[in-house]
């Protein structure tokens, strides 16, 4: 009897930059976040997604008081700011907020995950949300939690330069 042999799957293909619905991925607003974030130097971050938008408070360095600012749906299409983006690394994120929260929202899409937030701690990124999925024929959505020390966060930006 022949032996058959099912051939190996190839990667998987990228990506795409927005959902079915047409909403950008996560990919692709935590980016644009990302980089607002290392525009204005910040160096402490919440993010927080409410009914699709995203508050995000940060700190400034330099600054005491914290900043607060909202992102909605029609601030994902241009891409984020255009000024030069001033790279402020730190122990916990050494390629910026744009390039680690990237990486981040690849980790979320292909979760499925629904309203999160990302919560910058002194030594780890705390990620929470609702993560989307199936059971006896209905769409569930079962929370999810997740610490990502500086370890965690070097492996999954360098898995997705």
């Amino acid at each position: 009897m022949p032996s058959f042999r099912r051939p190996q799957p190839s990667s998987p293909p990228p990506r795409p930059l927005f959902r079915p619905d047409g909403t950008p991925s996560y990919q692709q607003r935590l980016a644009v976040i990302g980089r607002h974030l290392d525009v204005r130097c910040c160096k402490t971050a919440c993010v927080v997604e409410a009914e699709g938008n995203y508050i995000v408070r940060a700190l400034s360095e330099g600054d005491r008081a914290p900043m607060l600012m909202e992102f909605v749906t029609e601030d994902f299409a241009g891409g984020g700011p255009d000024a030069p983006r001033k790279l402020m690394p730190s122990s916990l994120l050494p390629s910026g907020y744009e390039i680690t929260f990237r990486a981040v929202g690849r980790l979320l899409d292909e979760r499925s995950a629904l309203m999160i937030a990302v919560i910058e701690c002194l030594s780890a990124l705390q990620i929470l949300g609702y993560e989307g999925g199936h059971s006896g024929g209905h769409v569930t959505h079962m929370p999810f939690e997740l610490t990502l020390d500086d370890w965690a966060l070097r492996e999954l930006v360098d898995g997705s330069v």
